[in-house]
């Protein structure tokens, strides 16, 4: 995956209220001095908002309770409250927040987007598409194409593969060097077994962005699909050539070993009865395994964004032979340990 794609619980969430605005101490200037109450809310907003990305969560609500009292009307103060709410897992405030929020500004396209990706977490995925296409039917919204991949992975979501596929184009149809629109193209055509048409998202994701360990490794996992020997050790040495600490890197080692080990094995029995060839280790091969407790709605796919892993590779990791039978609390391992 592409570097820091906003977590999908977080990202597919990424709301972006206000621009922050100078430091700590200048903002608790501001909040003391300005006497205009809705200047004197947007100030807090801000003050609330840097102050949680810090994870100092008692003075983010400390702000924002501050920014509502000075304007309790203004939609986004009940849209930062929602993203406060949300970041501490109070999921029915941050539901009656953002209903605030947009019936309060019913045409904001950037509150509709933020609520379309909630609702998505939540699954309900109907209520979510109603406020994406809220956001994307106004003129003058400039995150089109953001919000048509948050359409895209809310799509994943119901396991309608088809459905994502026509959203991330149409977010490259409005932004065709979006390098994230590609890469999640990608990994859905792998998902669906197309791999040509996997390939060619990946070369134009890495027209954008260059070669990166995860083109790479995509490349690589597909030719394994494909049963392509060669082209296997070709990917897996530009890993470790080129990649050598990337984590890709070491999952692909002891497939070199053990093509390698299959060639002279062949060269020695050519005789060897099919059903006694090496099979590919669908386990990982690291010893130390980070996991990750599923939540409800998330998916393989928002989980593959969030640990920059592909699908397949918690399929084959955890053994999955139904992805669609995933239970909530269910331990799924995703990655080595860091």
């Amino acid at each position: 995956m592409w570097n820091d794609m906003l977590n999908w619980a977080k990202t597919c969430c990424c709301i972006l209220l206000i621009t922050l605005a100078g430091c700590s101490s200048t903002l608790e200037e501001q909040a003391v001095n300005v006497t205009d109450p809705l200047a004197a809310a947007k100030t807090r907003i801000s003050l609330g908002l840097s102050y949680l990305e810090a994870e100092n969560y008692k003075q983010a609500k400390f702000n924002l309770d501050k920014a509502l009292s000075f304007a309790p009307r203004y939609a986004n103060v009940h849209y930062g409250l929602a993203y406060y709410f949300q970041q501490v897992d109070e999921i029915e405030k941050a539901r009656d927040s953002y209903q605030t929020a947009v019936g309060l500004a019913p045409k904001d396209p950037e509150i509709a987007n933020a609520f379309g990706s909630f609702l998505c977490t939540q699954g309900e995925y109907a209520e979510a598409t109603t406020r994406f296409m809220q956001a994307i039917d106004n003129q003058s919204y400039l995150a089109t194409a953001e919000t048509y991949e948050n359409l895209a992975l809310c799509a994943t979501s119901q396991g309608d593969s088809s459905a994502a596929i026509g959203y991330l184009q149409k977010a490259l149809n409005h932004q065709p060097n979006r390098a994230k629109s590609h890469f999640l193209l990608a990994e859905l055509y792998f998902a669906d077994k197309q791999y040509n048409q996997a390939l060619k998202s990946l070369g134009q994701f890495e027209r954008v962005s260059g070669i990166t360990a995860d083109s790479v490794y995509m490349t690589y996992q597909i030719a394994a699909a494909q049963n392509n020997t060669k082209s296997m050790q070709a990917w897996a040495k530009m890993l470790q050539t080129r990649f050598p600490h990337h984590p890709h890197a070491k999952a692909t080692q002891h497939v070199l070993v053990q093509t390698d080990m299959a060639e002279s094995a062949s060269s020695a029995h050519n005789g060897l009865d099919a059903e006694t060839k090496p099979v590919r280790k669908l386990t990982p091969n690291f010893t130390e395994y980070k996991r990750h407790i599923l939540a409800k709605g998330e998916t393989l796919f928002r989980l593959s964004v969030k640990y920059r892993v592909t699908v397949q590779d918690l399929i084959d990791w955890n053994e999955l032979s139904d992805i669609n039978r995933l239970k909530v609390g269910q331990s799924l391992i995703v990655g080595p340990q860091d």
